[in-house]
C-alpha cells in the first residue's frame, strides 16, 4: 500500500518528466487565445470565501527573480478564471488547452516580490495546484523550471481569515466488492454513493420499486389508499428505500478522487480519495487511511 507521501512525490515527479518541452508546448498553444487580466480586485465581482490560496515562494528553486516572466499553472478541479485572484496582477493571462494558465509579468514586476500569490474563490479543501513551472529567460532562450513542492504553500481562509490552519492532505481507500460509482478527479460530497456492493441486487430492487409506484398509481391502488389508508404503500416504500440505501458505500468526506482500481486477487474495487484532515501529531506529514467494505 502507497502512503500520502509516495503519491505527492509521484505526482510531483510526473510533472518533472514533462518537462520543459510540454511547458514550451503550451506557451505555444496559449497564443491562440488572449485575456485581458483581471487584476487583484480589477473591478470584479468580490472574492467569495471560502478561500484557498496558494503561495509560490519566489526566493527558491535558484531563481533568479529578474529572468522570470512568467508562471504556468494549473489549478484541480478546474476552475474559470474568474473564480481566482492573483497578486501581483499579471500583465497577460492566457489558457493553455490543458487547462493551465500562464501568468505573465513585465520584466521587473516579480523582483522585489517574495511569492506570488494565487486565491480560488469559493473553494473546496479539494482544490489543488496539479502542475506548475517558472518561465525564465536565460541566454536568449525560453525555458520552464519546475516549482518545488518546498517552494508551494497553501492556506485556507473563511470570512477573509485563516480558518483551518495546520489542516493536512490524506488518503483514504474505500473498498468496495461491487462497482464504482465515481471516475478520477471527481469532487465527492461527505455521503455521497461512491461505489454499489450489488448491482444485480439494487437492480431487482429497482424493478420491485417500479412495481410498486405502478401499483399505487393504478386504478385499483387508488383505491385500496384510499379504503386503507397510503401508509400501506409507505411503510413498503420505505422498506424498499433502506435496503436500496444499504447496498451503497458512501463518501466519508469531502475530496477529491484520486483513482479507481480492482484488484484482480480478490475482486474489491478500491476508491483512492483524497481529502484534508485536522492537524496531526507531526504537523504536514501526510496519512493514509483504509475504509473497510
Amino acid at each position: 500500500m502507497t502512503t500520502g507521501r509516495d503519491v505527492k512525490l509521484r505526482c510531483w515527479k510526473a510533472v518533472a518528466v514533462v518537462g520543459a518541452t510540454a511547458a514550451l508546448l503550451a506557451l505555444g498553444a496559449a497564443q491562440t487565445a488572449r485575456l485581458s487580466t483581471p487584476g487583484p480586485g480589477g473591478g470584479e465581482a468580490e472574492c467569495l470565501p471560502p478561500m484557498k490560496v496558494f503561495h509560490f515562494a519566489l526566493g527558491g528553486d535558484g531563481l533568479d527573480r529578474e529572468r522570470v516572466s512568467a508562471l504556468l499553472v494549473r489549478v484541480a478541479p478546474e476552475v474559470p478564471v474568474g473564480q481566482l485572484r492573483f497578486e501581483p496582477s499579471p500583465e497577460e493571462i492566457l489558457p493553455t488547452r490543458d487547462g493551465a494558465l500562464e501568468l505573465r509579468y513585465p520584466r521587473t514586476a516579480l523582483v522585489r516580490a517574495s511569492s506570488l500569490r494565487i486565491t480560488v474563490c469559493a473553494a473546496s479543501p479539494a482544490h489543488e495546484v496539479r502542475e506548475a513551472y517558472w518561465i525564465v529567460r536565460e541566454r536568449g532562450q525560453t525555458l520552464a523550471r519546475l516549482v518545488s513542492a518546498e517552494s508551494l504553500t497553501w492556506e485556507w481562509r473563511e470570512d477573509g481569515v485563516q480558518a483551518v490552519p495546520g489542516t493536512r492532505r490524506i488518503v483514504r481507500e474505500i473498498a468496495c466488492a461491487g462497482e464504482a460509482l465515481v471516475r478520477p478527479y471527481q469532487l465527492v460530497a461527505p455521503g455521497e454513493p461512491v461505489c454499489v456492493k450489488d448491482p444485480e441486487a439494487l437492480a431487482r430492487l429497482q424493478a420491485e420499486l417500479e412495481r410498486l409506484q405502478a401499483e399505487m398509481a393504478s386504478p385499483l391502488g387508488r383505491l385500496k389508499a384510499l379504503i386503507l389508508g397510503d401508509r400501506v404503500y409507505q411503510e413498503r416504500l420505505a422498506a424498499l428505500n433502506a435496503r436500496m440505501a444499504a447496498l451503497y458505500l458512501y463518501a466519508p468526506s469531502e475530496g477529491l478522487v484520486l483513482g479507481v482500481a480492482r484488484d484482480e486477487r480478490n475482486g474489491l474495487v478500491w476508491v483512492r480519495l483524497q481529502a484534508e484532515a485536522a492537524p496531526s501529531p507531526a504537523p504536514g506529514a501526510d496519512a493514509e487511511v483504509r475504509v473497510a467494505p
